[in-house]
């Protein structure tokens, strides 16, 4: 059992559905059952990019999971639009996502929702009856590279890799068709997305995922991409998959290098060269 490195937003009251379906790219509407799960960006006005969210529902309750550290800002920013909105806000702070082989300390079975692009294994929400003296169990840091080592088998960011970056969905064009409906009503920064769709237009970065096929005993540093000497973009984190024994890196590329698929880091000694990967070719989890 992993204790997940995740914050929860809780959106309840009749008029939180609404609500919630004006404000995220999903459409909220399909998570029907418990036990679901949706993916979806969360936009400023100007159609950028200002979260990525799970939502599940519990009872008559939608719950936003997004990684530990941004559910005040996540918060926030729901909270801004939501005049006259009959919808009451909380961040919860007694409350834990974990992985789904625990046991509650109440409530008997936890409730285990299905595994999404961005929580890319089954989990649970709740209070959890762990050992807390173990400080493995608990250290979000650790925990924290975990999930990004499986956020990046499905070329899926971190918050934290959306820091001092201006970027759009298309920039996610792995996961867009799961994190966006073109199909369902308005919603704030939909209608950059709509016109975006409808032209064709590409994002100037694309979000991907690079896998080193050598096994590298070597720390690596460098955030720096190359392409046959030109600049190709940067790298957000660096992983080391014990599975395969491969290091794995996340990171953004420029458009214009899209289709390069063998990338040079600069700075490394060893001179290792890293295949950028997309679904279903990924790492498998």
């Amino acid at each position: 059992m992993t204790l997940l490195p995740i914050d929860v937003v809780r959106l309840s009251g009749k008029g939180a559905n609404e609500y919630l379906q004006g404000q995220v790219t999903t459409d909220v509407n399909l998570l029907t059952e418990q036990g679901g799960s949706l993916d979806a960006f969360v936009l400023e006005p100007t159609g950028k990019v200002h979260s990525l969210v799970t939502i599940v529902r519990s009872e008559d309750t939608l719950n936003l999971l997004v990684d530990k550290g941004y559910g005040q800002t996540l918060l926030s920013r729901l909270k801004r639009f939501a005049i006259r909105a009959k919808t009451e806000f909380s961040l919860e702070s007694d409350v834990e996502v974990f992985t789904s082989d625990g046991e509650m300390i109440m409530g008997g079975e936890p409730l285990v929702y299905v595994a999404s692009r961005l929580l890319p294994t089954p989990f649970s929400i709740g209070t959890f009856d762990i050992d807390r003296s173990s400080t493995a169990k608990v250290d979000l840091s650790a925990n924290l590279e975990y999930l990004g080592l499986l956020r990046s088998k499905q070329i899926a960011p971190l918050m934290r890799d959306l820091e001092n970056v201006s970027v759009f969905p298309a920039t996610f064009s792995d996961i867009f068709a799961d994190l966006v409906s073109l199909s369902k009503g308005c919603y704030t920064g939909q209608e950059l997305v709509a016109r975006m769709d409808s032209r064709g237009s590409i994002a100037p970065l694309v979000f991907a995922t690079f896998i080193s096929h050598e096994r590298l005993d070597q720390s690596i540093n460098s955030d720096n991409l190359m392409v046959e000497g030109s600049d190709a973009g940067n790298v957000t984190s660096f992983y080391f998959d014990t599975g395969s024994n491969h290091i794995i890196a996340t990171g953004y590329i420029k458009r214009r290098f899209v289709d390069s698929y063998s990338l040079e880091f600069v700075g490394v000694s060893t001179g290792a060269t890293f295949e950028r990967i997309k679904p279903p070719s990924a790492v498998p989890l």
